[in-house]
């Protein structure tokens, strides 16, 4: 057991982030995932967001992302992704922390830029069609999700 303490200290200091990437693997096995449910490395986008995430855990009842030594105010939106995020820090670093109010502004700040450039685009798309706010909002829009859903056209 010694030896093992010994090991695990020296890669503490040879590679403390892959350190931390071991004990953030350990702590999903904890939390009951297994593991081929524990991804390394690990990439999430959307339109406007893209992230690598250090390590996490999937499995059909949850979604955990944890990040490892330094990380950036950003990571935030993880939650977009991620059931759950959480900051291993380097020694002697705090850990990166939201409220639930913060995580839940920041979520609404990226929703929000997401519709207003979906609607500079269809704005645009309006544009180069020439036509009149309510040819393309009302009906053109409208024939197209009712196809797109399997609606027919009320008479």
């Amino acid at each position: 057991m010694e030896s093992l303490n010994k090991e695990l200290r020296e890669m503490k200091l040879r590679n403390p982030h892959k350190f931390l990437k071991n004990f953030a693997a350990a702590h999903l096995i904890n939390m009951g995932f297994k593991w081929n449910e524990i991804h390394e490395e690990y990439y999430v986008s959307s339109y406007l967001y893209q992230a690598r995430v250090d390590v996490v855990g999937i499995s059909n009842k949850k979604k955990v992302a944890i990040e490892c030594g330094k990380t950036t105010k950003d990571r935030i939106l993880l939650h977009l992704f991620f059931d759950e995020v959480y900051h291993l820090p380097y020694e002697r670093e705090k850990p990166l922390q939201f409220t639930k109010e913060e995580t839940q502004k920041a979520i609404d700040e990226h929703i929000q830029k997401l519709f207003d450039i979906s609607i500079a685009y269809l704005e645009e798309a309006r544009k180069f069609l020439r036509a009149t706010e309510k040819q393309f909002y009302i009906e053109f829009l409208s024939d197209r999700w009712k196809k797109l859903y399997g609606h027919e056209k009320e008479a």
